[in-house]
């Protein structure tokens, strides 16, 4: 099973280069690992455990089918949730191979939409029209999911 993956570059506000990754369309090798609740697809990474034990940044970066499950915290009532990556198919034993098919640079883009958010949200501040920070709060928000969707893992949509 292929999937092939777009990474995104940006600079965040402080300067610092920023990765996220978009899937395109692609076929599960079987239906039972298409719905298995705890295999999930993405870029989870607070804890990976590979066969080997080791954890190396490619594995951070790159997004990943990995089995999740809780632990409970002793005295606390909690739990921590842990991810190992899987290479095959549990079900049907087929590689999972993530492929990074192209790069794109969002930096420009990312650091016009926060200069035009940090513009209307001032210019929202001073106003005293509802109905124009309503319309300030509306563009805001749309700006805002815009944004975000820079930082989080998804399918790729062309624009």
């Amino acid at each position: 099973m292929n999937i092939d993956v777009v990474r995104i570059h940006f600079k965040d506000s402080h300067g610092d280069d920023e990765y996220s990754y978009k899937y395109l369309p692609f076929q599960y090798c079987c239906e039972y690992l298409k719905n298995c609740p705890v295999i999930s697809f993405g870029t989870e990474c607070n804890t990976i455990v590979d066969d080997d034990g080791y954890l190396n940044e490619t594995d951070v970066e790159l997004p990943h089918f990995s089995i999740s499950w809780d632990e409970p915290i002793p005295y606390e009532d909690d739990t921590w949730s842990y991810y190992s990556k899987i290479t095959h198919c549990p079900f049907c034993g087929a590689s999972i191979n993530i492929n990074v098919v192209k790069e794109e640079d969002m930096t420009s883009q990312y650091a016009t939409m926060n200069k035009l958010r940090d513009s209307k949200n001032e210019i929202r501040r001073k106003t005293d029209s509802l109905k124009e920070k309503d319309k300030l709060n509306e563009e805001i928000r749309e700006l805002d999911e815009k944004i975000n969707g820079l930082w989080n893992f998804g399918e790729y949509n062309v624009e």
